[in-house]
């Protein structure tokens, strides 16, 4: 069992590697950023309560966030492990992951940092694509084989909160709220990892299987 949680402010390439996490291992991504959008795009309670917060470059309430991302945990598929991308945000959800994990007799395994400068996070954020159908991300550094489409044919879009005045202001919430993660997982002997982000996908993902330590399926 190998449960991860990627940590790293919003274009430092969390949705990247969580993507080739999934395809070496076969552990699943859990990114509460595509659930909250796709609860959006369907209408859901959750979805449309959660988007007021994001279209103001605001953190979704912990309740909303939560309760998505443990709908998700619960699968059968995260049953050998799991990939979190993007939570927990916030200290208290930390602290709400670790009972929820406790009572379901689970642990961490390593929580990896990716750390990236600000002017790097924005040009990122503001060249970033994603697929509809397979959600890859696409950006400076990993670009469709065809102009505005996905290699699957998938359309690709532009999520709403990677408007660059949007981002601008989610920068400070990030930091004020999300950054003292860092020093919670810090305390925990074994399990945290920082990693450069400005280096390329490839050298990265090269560091992250290192962490991982575990053989990556052949198929």
């Amino acid at each position: 069992m190998t449960n991860i949680i990627l940590l790293g402010a919003p274009g430092s390439g969390k949705g990247t590697q969580a993507q080739r996490i999934y395809a070496a291992y076969a552990l699943p991504q859990i990114s509460t950023g595509d659930l909250l959008s796709d609860a959006y795009r369907d209408g859901t309670y959750l979805g449309l309560r959660a988007q007021e917060y994001r279209s103001r470059g605001e953190l979704v309430p912990d309740e909303i966030t939560n309760q998505l991302a443990f709908e998700s945990l619960s699968r059968a598929d995260c049953r050998d492990g799991f990939v979190l991308d993007g939570y927990p945000r916030t200290v208290d959800q930390a602290r709400v992951l670790d009972q929820f994990l406790n009572s379901n007799g689970k642990s961490l395994d390593a929580v990896i940092s990716i750390h990236c400068p600000d002017d790097l996070l924005i040009a990122r954020v503001t060249s970033r694509r994603i697929c509809k159908e397979c959600k890859i991300v696409y950006g400076l550094e990993v670009r469709p084989k065809k102009e505005d489409v996905c290699d699957c044919n998938g359309e690709l879009y532009r999520r709403k909160d990677d408007n660059p005045d949007i981002f601008r202001a989610r920068l400070p919430v990030y930091y004020s709220k999300t950054f003292p993660l860092i020093e919670l997982y810090q305390q925990r002997s074994g399990i945290f990892h920082q990693v450069d982000g400005t280096v390329s996908v490839d050298a990265i993902f090269a560091v992250i299987s290192k962490i991982i330590g575990k053989d990556q399926r052949t198929a």
